[in-house]
């Protein structure tokens, strides 16, 4: 499995999502568009799109999901009904594709992409398969699979390198996985240009449905609850910005299941790691939350404002790609905290080269260090808490779940 993921990781030319199209046309994918659904937005893609599968098994519908990026394991990935591909069922389909289409010389993600679509519809031949965008919409290797359901979620700044400098330039490129014809699925659209984008584009554009998210605090940790179609539902994930994703996948489900409120129970089993996840080490619990965009940051110091804690010990480690500036400004701002910077085991921004406003408790390049600095000094009642990456969260995750 090791030689694979090197392989893997050492392609790194990428390609249309026409010349993908043409690799899955090759192959013989072709599935019924109407049960493929892709997933775009800024922020909450994997919230929703792991509510919506979460959902649909309950249903006794057959679900592939393909995901990214993973945590621990590239197995994360790519899941049927909610369980990772094996390692032996990987590397079987992977032998399956690789001499067919080695002539194309796909990047690390279009690999997967099609490693996910062949495993989904011509091995386990489910019944509908979510595909999580990886990177705006417009070129993104998802955007090869046929899908009639498009899913938007909240729009902010991120990427601006590759999407364009505006909010404006961003959301045409997430609205590029939108065919003529086909459903959008969204959450609520504030801006207004945005909004007039949407007009552009000749789709059935249908907004989340109403809900209110409800938070009750008389216990250690607040419990967040989705009132939605005058039901009451326990989230399994914290926050108000995890209703509004959870909202939109509803709205989604409810398009496709007649009988859906027999399946809203579901929501309190939805599983989605590093978001605001607590685990428990050496008697501590520790929150795993990989918001990684200002926009990210500032729902979880809303979702923070919930807790009640004497210190907040913050890891931190942000991508060069980010805007680490106004994310540790607006950590800044948080009660009690002391932010622990570090580096992220991936596309890391060095130490040396940060530039905030912020004032900064202590900095270590080694993420394990820095957490075991933090976690030292995390006394009863404290929190600790680790954030601004997705691969930083995966790093500690492993340390903990190893060490624990």
């Amino acid at each position: 499995m090791q030689k694979i993921i090197n392989f893997l990781e050492g392609q790194t030319q990428s390609h249309s999502p026409m010349i993908v199209a043409d690799a899955l046309s090759m192959l013989g994918i072709d599935p019924d568009p109407e049960r493929v659904i892709l997933v775009a937005g800024t922020n909450g893609k994997g919230t929703t799109a792991a509510t919506l599968q979460t959902l649909l098994k309950a249903s006794g519908k057959k679900v592939g999901f393909f995901s990214s990026p993973h945590l621990e394991k590239i197995n994360e990935r790519i899941k049927y009904n909610a369980e990772d591909i094996s390692d032996e069922e990987f590397q079987r389909v992977f032998n399956i594709l690789r001499d067919r289409i080695a002539h194309y010389n796909f990047s690390y993600f279009e690999y997967l992409n099609i490693i996910a679509a062949y495993y989904f519809f011509c091995v386990k031949n489910v019944d509908y398969a979510i595909f999580e965008v990886g990177l705006g919409g417009t070129l993104d290797a998802t955007n090869a699979i046929p899908h009639a359901i498009n899913v938007i979620t909240a729009i902010g700044m991120d990427h601006e390198d590759i999407l364009g400098k505006s909010l404006e330039q961003i959301a045409r490129n997430k609205f590029g996985i939108v065919s003529s014809g086909s459903k959008v699925f969204h959450s609520h659209f504030s801006d207004a240009r945005v909004k007039e984008i949407t007009g552009e584009i000749s789709a059935e554009w249908i907004e989340a449905d109403a809900y209110t998210c409800i938070v009750d605090t008389e216990g250690i940790y607040p419990r967040f609850f989705l009132d939605m179609h005058g039901e009451r539902h326990e989230m399994s994930i914290p926050g108000e910005r995890a209703a509004e994703n959870m909202a939109l996948a509803v709205t989604v489900f409810r398009s496709l299941e007649v009988k859906w409120r027999d399946y809203m129970h579901a929501l309190s089993n939805v599983y989605w790691p590093g978001r605001m996840e607590r685990i428990v080490y050496r008697g501590r619990d520790v929150f795993l939350s990989g918001d990684h965009n200002p926009l990210g940051i500032c729902s979880l110091t809303n979702l923070l404002s919930f807790y009640n804690y004497g210190i907040c010990n913050c890891v931190v480690g942000i991508c060069q790609d980010k805007d680490h500036t106004s994310m540790l400004n607006i950590l800044a701002k948080v009660r009690d905290i002391r932010i622990y910077l570090t580096e992220t085991p991936v596309k890391t921004l060095s130490i040396d080269n940060y530039q905030h406003n912020a004032n900064i408790y202590m900095a270590n390049s080694d993420p394990i260090a820095a957490f075991s600095a933090a976690f030292s000094n995390t006394k009863q009642g404290d929190m600790i808490l680790v954030s601004g990456s997705l691969y930083l969260v995966g790093l500690i995750r492993h340390h903990i779940m190893c060490y624990k």
